[in-house]
């Protein structure tokens, strides 16, 4: 078995790396594809046949029935057509971290069952998670998800004990597609992320983007509409990128390529300082977020202890010399490093350090917890949500903590405590923020709020497993939900669906990764719509009250009109408005809610 595997799944192009224990100390591989090549295009197409095709082949391919970039999407709820279907993102992930997987093991001759999975500094809690289910789901277990700026300094050097202690490290990661920006603190085997920022579409594909516009409106003028037919574009680009690649280590390179239409071939030299005007105003637009991410994390360039330049597009010498003008200081050397698979050789590192690699005792490194793990208490002297985190990022995992809450509202008979994670404290709706779980307490029987004390318990596994754990201090009765994100939120039907497509596409089943332990949670019972309403008393505020009666009146209308489409608005509002009244959610809230399912049931109202 390959023990010691870090992949680097990347928006235009992924990497997979393998350390090697030799007699007297590792050496990290990179994990050459089926074509001899260090790297592999995130692409997923079927071609004339209808056969699937991926990486280069799926990339060059003749066909408008491709995925490019599917990592942009990962984890949202949209979904990509290919093959006659609409599939969601976590498939095509999941038949691209297959394929790497298949051709590392027919490389290196031995299985691949565990691996390092690296991911974006700024990436959510939903990306992270569609990432770990389709490495899970393609056969191979999760070791660790590590950021992708943590892979390159690991890859640098930086783990290592001898590199220094408290060190601030910009990572600059220019890749095919985007652009990142990272501040790092390192220090005994911890690396902190301190600010990040970064620019969704700028990349190497720009690059190719401004000498192909060069090209045609210097030697292809009048062919504009034939070429923006997709194959000739993408025969087009194609050149421009092995130029592109050629200018990083020559003085002129060629265009070459015959027959680009029916008697138009393109045979033309550039130079280098030619295509460095054309570049870099793109080069130059990744300024501003470096001096944003140096201003958020409150330091000068001449704080910076290292400058890492990661991605394939950083070997462009432009880009060397613009980030080293910028910051006024140099930019550390590649060397034996390669910017462009650099991160999948830090996270073959991190593998090798997880799993006991030996000669691994100059490395320091610690798993740590890249965002806050919060619930969402409501501020008593403003009425407003925040997000209290119970185990903050940088914790090292495993780890654990616990808090004791009130509801907000008496004799409630469910409370709802909502799981995040981020490190927006004062804005849980922030988009840097994900609510990934909940747990549902129901208060049997339903009694003041001051006699309702829940004590909320994380627990974050080295396995990534997160447990939330609720309990009725009074009652002395505790519930829990698990957050598995090798599973994540596929339904069951789901991931059998997604089983069958990789068994068609491959020809065999995926392996079932060897599951880490999971904590058994104690049973909760189903909340029903009517058991989830706090009783109505004398005492309650007249807009919680007013409240509860809307639900009871919601419902009635809704069992009167049973499947019709046109109660979805309603049913939705009346949902929203019961996990209010059974959460811990502010007045005004509350009022807000029950003002708008008033105004919809105003529609309804023959029905009573």
């Amino acid at each position: 078995m390959a023990n010691f595997v870090g992949i680097d799944f990347g928006t235009t192009n992924s990497v997979v790396a393998n350390l090697v224990e030799e007699p007297t100390r590792v050496d990290v591989q990179i994990v050459l594809n089926n074509l001899g090549s260090d790297r592999t295009p995130s692409a997923v197409a079927i071609g004339q046949r209808a056969e699937w095709l991926f990486g280069q082949a799926a990339k060059e391919a003749n066909t408008r029935d491709k995925i490019l970039s599917v990592k942009r999407i990962l984890g949202t709820d949209q979904t990509v057509s290919l093959a006659g279907r609409a599939l969601r993102t976590e498939f095509i992930a999941t038949l691209l971290f297959r394929h790497l997987i298949t051709e590392s093991q027919r490389r290196l001759g031995e299985g691949v069952e565990a691996a390092v999975v690296t991911v974006p500094a700024n990436s959510k809690g939903l990306q992270r998670n569609a990432t770990k289910l389709s490495a899970h789901a393609a056969g191979v277990r999760v070791l660790n998800l590590i950021n992708e700026p943590t892979a390159a300094a690991m890859a640098y050097g930086l783990g290592r004990s001898s590199a220094g202690r408290d060190l601030r490290v910009l990572v600059y990661d220019f890749g095919g597609g985007t652009f990142d920006v990272t501040v790092l603190r390192a220090h005994h085997g911890i690396f902190e992320e301190i600010a990040s920022r970064g620019l969704k579409r700028c990349g190497g594909d720009d690059l190719d983007a401004a000498l192909a516009d060069y090209l045609r409106q210097s030697v292809l003028v009048g062919h504009d509409q034939a070429l923006a037919q997709p194959y000739p574009d993408l025969r087009l680009r194609l050149a421009c990128e092995d130029c592109k690649i050629a200018l990083s280590t020559a003085g002129t390179a060629r265009v070459d390529i015959e027959d680009l239409l029916p008697s138009v071939s393109v045979h033309e030299e550039l130079e280098r300082d030619t295509f460095e005007g054309l570049v870099r105003p793109i080069v130059e637009r990744t300024g501003e977020p470096v001096m944003e991410a140096l201003q958020s994390a409150g330091l000068q360039s001449s704080d910076i202890d290292h400058v890492l330049l990661v991605g394939g597009t950083s070997r462009v010498p432009l880009v060397r010399n613009y980030v080293e003008n910028l910051l006024g200081r140099p930019a550390e050397p590649f060397g034996e490093i390669d910017p462009m698979t650099c991160v999948a050789q830090g996270a073959a590192i991190v593998s090798g350090i997880l799993q006991g690699a030996e000669h691994m005792e100059e490395y320091d490194y610690q798993v740590c917890l890249e965002h806050s793990l919060c619930t969402d208490p409501v501020d008593v002297m403003t009425g407003r949500k925040y997000l209290e985190p119970l185990i903050g990022h940088g914790t090292k995992i495993p780890s654990q903590n616990t808090s004791v809450y009130l509801p907000v509202v008496d004799n409630a008979r469910e409370v709802v405590v909502n799981i995040y994670e981020g490190n927006v404290y004062d804005d849980p709706q922030s988009e840097e923020n994900v609510r990934i779980g909940q747990v549902r307490v129901p208060l049997d029987p339903p009694r003041p709020a001051e006699q309702c004390p829940i004590e909320v318990q994380f627990e974050y596994s080295e396995e990534g497993i997160i447990t939330a754990r609720a309990k009725d201090l009074r009652m002395d009765r505790g519930y829990a939900s698990v957050i598995d994100y090798s599973t994540g939120h596929l339904q069951d039907n789901e991931q059998q669906a997604l089983r069958e497509l990789v068994t068609q596409v491959f020809g065999e089943a995926p392996p079932v990764p060897i599951a880490a332990p999971r904590p058994e949670p104690e049973p909760v019972a189903a909340a029903t719509a009517a058991a989830g309403l706090p009783v109505l008393t004398d005492d309650m505020p007249a807009e919680v009250r007013e409240a509860v009666s809307r639900v009871q009146k919601a419902d009635k209308v809704l069992a009167e009109l049973g499947n019709d489409a046109e109660a979805g608005q309603l049913r939705s509002l009346r949902n929203r408005l019961a996990d209010a009244l059974q959460g811990v959610t502010p007045v005004n809230e509350v009022v807000a809610l029950d003002q708008q399912l008033a105004a919809e049931l105003m529609f309804f109202d023959y029905l009573l």
